[in-house]
């Protein structure tokens, strides 16, 4: 990198750097507000402020690409009110030394989003989770990247998967165990349903094991007698936009192969895997928001601008993956569009501008 590339990064990284401790003050209170709503017993407000803290990683991952713009087009707008950009361009830099330059450090940036997505966020956010469950359910439950663990007495219980709010789960196993601490029946079933007060298990799968042998007993459906609610277990559920890679790819694997729909942990994956590169064109599009201004526009008016397409971008970028979830768009799709008419606008805006 020449030492004209090295400046303008320095300007970009800095301003990403403000962008994104900014943003990370405002949505840690909001979540923490959340997290002292729902304290209780063994969950303390002190274990809610660590959850909250353990969770930065996560938070930061999924704030990169707003971040990304907003302190790209912070760096970039305090050199052009310093008229540094002017000098560069009478210089002889054209815009395109200027663009390459910060093309430098947006692959930086997206090397570090990756980096911090699977070897920090992911990690810490499962851990968090664990322990927070372990707290709400008084060291009952535990929740893990591939379902969820109770105990109740001399059974113990492990739902697969939770649907929504917590009233329907799939892919259920009760292991119950005698006074010798020994197995006596596994009970699998493929969907339980709240309803009226009650759990109601559907296509029933009972094993009863003995010195004599296994014996099967199949039912349409069946009563579970159980102290878990569906608002324990959707405070328990491990969202997919927290399991690393490795892990949707699992969940996702084994979801089709028992048949069931993976659209939404495909989603979470392909937003996983394109952080990267939505941080990198986050960084790009700061290029035409300020090179595209006039040299009179104030600095705070740019960055005003380049903050409402980033939080714009955010929002939309969530927003179109549910919409595509509910209408049963491709994952893959869902996860890109939103980024790539980004990148089109970016690059018509430059074309447009120069």
């Amino acid at each position: 990198m020449t030492r004209l590339d090295r400046y303008i990064g320095a300007n970009v990284a800095i301003g990403f750097l403000a962008a994104l401790g900014g943003l990370l003050a405002i949505f840690s209170v909001i979540n923490l507000a959340e997290e002292l709503s729902d304290t209780t017993g063994l969950y303390t407000p002190a274990l809610a402020v660590w959850f909250v803290l353990m969770n930065l990683p996560s938070q930061a991952y999924e704030l990169f690409g707003a971040a990304a713009l907003v302190g790209s087009a912070s760096g970039l707008a305090l050199m052009a009110s310093h008229n540094e950009l002017v000098a560069i361009f009478a210089a002889g830099v054209s815009p395109r030394g200027v663009i390459s330059a910060v093309l430098k450090t947006a692959v930086g940036l997206a090397v570090v989003a990756a980096l911090l997505g699977e070897l920090l966020a992911a990690p810490l956010s499962e851990q968090a989770a664990a322990t927070r469950s372990i707290a709400l359910s008084g060291g009952q439950s535990l929740a893990t990247p591939r379902g969820i663990w109770a105990r109740e007495g001399a059974r113990f219980v492990n739902i697969r998967r939770s649907i929504a709010d917590g009233s329907v789960v799939e892919d259920l196993y009760l292991y119950d165990f005698d006074e010798q601490s020994r197995l006596e029946r596994v009970t699998h079933a493929q969907r339980a349903e709240y309803r009226d007060q009650r759990w109601l298990l559907r296509g029933v799968a009972e094993d009863l094991l003995s010195e004599s042998g296994v014996v099967r007993k199949n039912l349409p459906e069946a009563e579970w007698t159980t102290v878990l609610t569906p608002e324990q277990l959707y405070f328990l559920t491990l969202p997919p936009d927290q399991l690393s890679l490795a892990d949707l790819r699992s969940s996702v694997s084994s979801m089709r192969q028992r048949g069931e729909s993976a659209q939404h942990h495909l989603l979470a994956f392909w937003h996983r895997m394109l952080m990267p590169l939505v941080a990198a064109i986050m960084v790009f599009l700061a290029v035409p928001v300020i090179l595209s201004m006039p040299q009179r526009v104030p600095f705070g008016y740019r960055v005003a601008l380049a903050a409402l397409l980033g939080i714009g971008f955010q929002m939309l970028n969530q927003t179109f993956g549910s919409f595509g979830l509910v209408y049963g768009l491709n994952p893959f799709l869902s996860a890109s569009l939103p980024t790539g008419v980004a990148l089109a606008s970016g690059i018509w805006r430059l074309r447009s501008a120069f």
